[in-house]
Parts: structure tokens; C-alpha cells; sequence
């Protein structure tokens, strides 16, 4: 169960769009909390993972344009798990594409670099 609160960001009569400092969306967001309480549902906590940020500008344009060593290495990663049936098979696909993988097993990501 989970609650959302939508908000119509354009004035339907004015049209100007509604911008919202990170202060005021945090205060919608313990004000939801305490409606949750009020009602007698649960209030979860914020997840402990990251969410992976979005391209900035100058690196979209520069994946546009076939430059972006981020977007071949998530290539390279993407159609060498498809392959790969272990996890040697998949280090020695990428190290095959030039990539030297440490995929250490108290780590949670696999840390690759070119060669």
C-alpha cells in the first residue's frame, strides 16, 4: 500500500506553472505522512537505495552523437550479461571488449574500466 499526491502544476486560468523549493516538497511530504497516521496507515520510511540519476545535457548530446563512453560501457555490460552463462564467462566477454572487470563478492556493483 502507498499514497501519492498529484498536483496539477499549470493554473488552468493563468497558466503559469508551479515551481516547488525541496522544502516545500518535504513538507507535502510529512504532511501526507500525518494524514497516514491520522488514518491509521502505515508511514514507510525512505528506501536506503539511490535511484540512478538521468543524463545531464552536455552528456546526452555527446551520447547523440555516438561519443559516450558511459553509454558503450552500459552497452557493452547490457549484451555481455545476454551471453554470458557464469560469472567468468561474463568477465571474460567484457575483458574481450576491453574492459578489465574486479567483480569482488562483498561488493554489491561490479566495477569495470577499460584497459
Amino acid at each position: 500500500m502507498h499514497s501519492h499526491c498529484i498536483i496539477n502544476s499549470v493554473n488552468f486560468e493563468t497558466g503559469k506553472k508551479l515551481h516547488l523549493a525541496k522544502e516545500q516538497v518535504q513538507e507535502l511530504k510529512q504532511r501526507n505522512d500525518a494524514i497516514c497516521q491520522e488514518l491509521g496507515l502505515p508511514v514507510f520510511q525512505p528506501s536506503v537505495h539511490r535511484h540512478a540519476r538521468g543524463m545531464g545535457g552536455a552528456e546526452y548530446h555527446t551520447a547523440l552523437k555516438g561519443q559516450s563512453w558511459k553509454l558503450r560501457l552500459a552497452n557493452t555490460v547490457d549484451e555481455c550479461m545476454r551471453y554470458a552463462g557464469s560469472r567468468t564467462e561474463f568477465i571474460s566477454l567484457m575483458e574481450s571488449e576491453g574492459y578489465a572487470v574486479r567483480w569482488e563478492s562483498s561488493r554489491k556493483s561490479i566495477l569495470s574500466g577499460a584497459v
